[in-house]
């Protein structure tokens, strides 16, 4: 039996489809994930508005807003009573409704979420399993769906969108093995804005109850 060159074309596209397929959407994930890589740890700060959701198996959901000013390992979040802060040494925990400041020695902790430590590292904690592009021009983002590279890392599931514009993430989604899914989501995000070293650092309230935990 015999074919027309017709034929053996489409054949010849529907196996090129099959097999190299894969090779170039790992070499653009790969690659995605790389330039999200470089654009955080070159970062000499960030400052943003997020909302974070987080929801334990069978439970509902609980969310809560605030501001996030972050530089290498130092950062600081103030969401409604709540202020956390760290100079990379000590850390602040405040909590207006107690009236009361929880401080600790700084410890790095890769299972904690700052987003110059995670995006910065992410190529080496996962692996790109799937991309979908959508928007165009300045508006194109990506959505990148990633598994971890160890099984004992805690985010089983991490499912991302990329700006295309500045390689920065708007929106993050991550599962852990316990089942706990937690969302971040990005808004007025700034790049490198200029941040007094005062933000790093935590002024105790008069009045306020002191636990250290540091000795």
């Amino acid at each position: 039996m015999t074919t027309s060159p017709t034929l053996r074309r489409t054949l010849a596209v529907a196996l090129a489809t099959v097999f190299l397929a894969p090779t170039v959407f790992a070499q653009s994930g790969d690659a995605l994930l790389q330039r999200l890589q470089t654009r955080y740890r070159s970062l000499q700060g960030l400052r943003a508005q997020f909302t974070q959701t987080m929801q334990a198996e069978g439970t509902a959901a609980q969310t809560f807003s605030g501001t996030l000013v972050a530089q290498g390992n130092r950062y600081r979040v103030e969401a409604g009573p709540q202020t956390f802060v760290t100079d990379g040494q000590t850390t602040w925990m405040f909590d207006s409704r107690r009236n009361q400041v929880v401080m600790n020695r700084y410890v790095a902790n890769q299972t904690a979420f700052s987003p110059t430590t995670f995006f910065g590292s992410a190529s080496q904690r996962f692996r790109v399993t799937n991309v979908a592009t959508s928007g165009t021009g300045t508006a194109r983002t990506y959505t990148l769906t990633l598994a971890p590279r160890n099984a004992s890392e805690m985010f089983q599931n991490v499912t991302l969108t990329m700006r295309d514009a500045d390689n920065t993430v708007s929106r993050v989604e991550m599962r852990d093995g316990n089942g706990t899914t937690m969302r971040y989501e990005l808004r007025n995000l700034q790049i490198n804005p200029r941040i007094p070293a005062s933000t790093f650092t935590f002024r105790t309230p008069r009045g306020a109850e002191v636990v250290d935990l540091r000795s």
